[in-house]
């Protein structure tokens, strides 16, 4: 067994046992009077559709249809203050990395409507102290300010533990986190589908975040399998500057599996009810499961998203590769989406 495979081991039977030896407090048996947290806190609930045009390097359309996606998140409060909770999400998609189904209208040859729904996300937390927490399950990775165009997918998942400590005056670091567990099973979506997975271990990360002023940044390590990756970033409030509000920069390096490197470079900008987007990316071709909107190959973006009401916006997507020597799915794409947010509606 290796040092490694033996830390993660070691870490997760320690996760195990804080979890089974930490006592529920009374007041999980709290009257409504005295709970300080519901005991159930809906955290998102929308509803959207958009029509995707996809061109890969071949000039040659791959996907030109319309879809839908549904996402339900919440969270049980076990207790009257919050320290004990079960999170979950639910959302539409048949497989790891990919929320949105076909609704079976396609100008691009004949598909299939879907009605895959999933739990993907599924964990349960304990708050240790204010600034110590340690939650298992199907779990989120942590990307601090890096984003899922050199990070991993928002929309996947790895089994296993997390302990997060957020005690700036004790260790300077706003956060640091310790994720170890299971990455894989990626054409399961949901989380009990991956449930053979607990007790392996292939997922490794490490990360810490500091804000200082206008400047937020993050940096950590990752390993997955025999796969070593190492990313930082860094954002900048810049609204003096009149153009833009905020400016990301991220880069990645992988050191093992084909050593390599990826950055990517980006502006926001909000006017009123109108938010807008533009950046660059390289993302090397062997690079994997960042969001499949940017892929591989260097390439220019943008998008905008306007509000128009509360609950009701509308949302667009373009990137464009360019200049790559190998082959890009996405060389060309165009998104439009109409999204739903019920939540402002139901905390009116």
């Amino acid at each position: 067994m290796t040092v490694s495979r033996m830390f993660c081991r070691a870490l997760a039977l320690t996760a195990a046992a804080v979890l089974a030896a930490v006592t529920v407090p009374a007041s999980i048996s709290a009257t409504p009077n005295e709970r300080k947290t519901p005991v159930f806190d809906l955290t998102e609930l929308s509803v959207g559709t958009r029509f995707r045009l996809v061109e890969n390097s071949d000039e040659i359309v791959t996907n030109e249809h319309v879809q839908y996606r549904f996402s339900l998140a919440g969270r049980f409060n076990l207790d009257g203050d919050g320290d004990h909770s079960i999170f979950f999400r639910l959302t539409t998609g048949a497989v790891f990395g990919n929320t949105w189904n076909n609704t079976g209208l396609s100008f691009n040859g004949s598909q299939d409507g879907q009605l895959d729904m999933a739990i993907r996300h599924l964990d349960y937390t304990v708050r240790i102290m204010p600034w110590l927490s340690l939650s298992a399950g199907s779990l989120e990775f942590d990307k601090g300010e890096s984003s899922v165009i050199t990070h991993f997918t928002q929309e996947g998942y790895f089994m296993g533990a997390k302990v997060r400590l957020m005690r700036p005056d004790l260790v300077w670091f706003d956060q640091m986190s310790l994720s170890v567990g299971y990455l894989g099973g990626l054409n399961d979506a949901s989380v009990f589908d991956r449930l053979n997975q607990i007790g392996s271990f292939n997922y490794v990360q490490i990360l810490i975040a500091k804000e200082l002023g206008r400047v937020r940044l993050s940096a950590d390590v990752t390993k997955w399998g025999e796969t070593v990756l190492l990313h930082q970033a860094g954002t900048v409030r810049v609204a003096e500057a009149v153009v833009l509000d905020k400016v990301h920069i991220e880069t990645y390096q992988r050191l093992t599996t084909a050593p390599d490197f990826g950055y990517a470079l980006w502006g926001e900008k909000s006017i009123g009810k109108l938010a807008i987007n533009v950046g660059y990316a390289n993302i090397d071709p062997l690079f994997v499961l960042n969001d499949g909107k940017y892929g591989i190959g260097q390439r220019v973006f943008g998008g905008v998203s306007y509000d128009i009401t509360q609950e009701l916006s509308v949302r667009a997507y373009y990137t464009h590769a360019f200049n790559n020597d190998f082959k890009v799915g996405n060389a060309e794409r165009f998104d439009l989406a109409v999204v739903y947010n019920f939540m402002p509606l139901i905390h009116k």
